[in-house]
C-alpha cells in the first residue's frame, strides 16, 4: 500500500474489507483523465451506435497528457 500512496497520491480511496476468508483492501481509482488517442487506437464501435466504443483491440495514447501520470489495467 505505501508504494501505491507513492505513486497515486490522493487519486484513490482504499477500502478496507474483513471477511472470514482475511483482510482485504479494496482499491476504488478516482481519477479519470481523457488521453485516449482515438485516430491511433484500433477499436469497433456497435452496429446501432457508432459513437460508442464496443471493444479496444489496441491502446494508444496522448504522449504529453499520460507522461506524468499512472496507468494500471489488467
Amino acid at each position: 500500500m505505501d508504494a501505491l500512496d507513492r505513486l497515486c497520491g490522493t487519486r484513490y480511496e482504499k477500502l478496507e474489507l474483513n471477511s472470514d476468508d482475511g483482510d482485504f483492501t479494496l482499491i476504488n481509482i478516482v481519477n479519470v483523465i481523457e488521453c485516449l488517442d482515438l485516430e491511433n487506437t484500433e477499436y469497433k464501435v456497435y452496429k446501432g451506435n457508432k459513437n460508442k466504443i464496443q471493444k479496444i483491440d489496441r491502446f494508444e495514447f496522448v504522449k504529453n497528457i499520460v507522461d506524468k501520470e499512472v496507468l494500471l489495467w489488467k
